[in-house]
């Protein structure tokens, strides 16, 4: 795993802990549920990383990768409806989750335009 990728799961457990033991408690099975939605589409991802020829794959990826997104701002936004906790608070799951959530659609969309074509010289 790459120094990235190993950061990233160190932050996911580290969150996903402390929402278990309570903090804020109220709302632990929502941020659960918004992280397994996260991961079941870095599942996917991985799983069409296997086999990176496979144009099906390669499409269906994308299809669980933006539902995997929707389905984590669905639930971002309804944090925010739903929970009423410290103002500060109260936005900053919705906010860095959502920028979280757009860079990584983005990354997926320009992922998807490029499969199959072949690199510019000198790039």
């Amino acid at each position: 795993l790459s120094t990235v990728l190993v950061a990233h799961h160190v932050v996911c457990l580290a969150l996903t802990t402390a929402s278990l033991l309570g903090h804020p408690l109220e709302c632990a099975p929502l941020f659960v549920t918004t992280v397994t939605f996260l991961e079941a589409g870095s599942a996917i991802l991985g799983y069409q990383s296997l086999f990176p020829k496979n144009r099906l794959l390669h499409r269906l990826c994308q299809v669980g990768m933006t539902l995997s997104n929707a389905a984590s701002i669905s639930l971002a936004v309804w944090y925010v409806r739903c929970y009423p906790v410290a103002m500060n608070a109260h936005y900053l799951f919705p906010i860095v989750g959502g920028s979280l959530v757009l860079a990584r659609q983005q990354v997926e969309v320009a992922r998807w335009s490029m499969w199959g074509k072949k690199p510019e010289k000198g790039a």
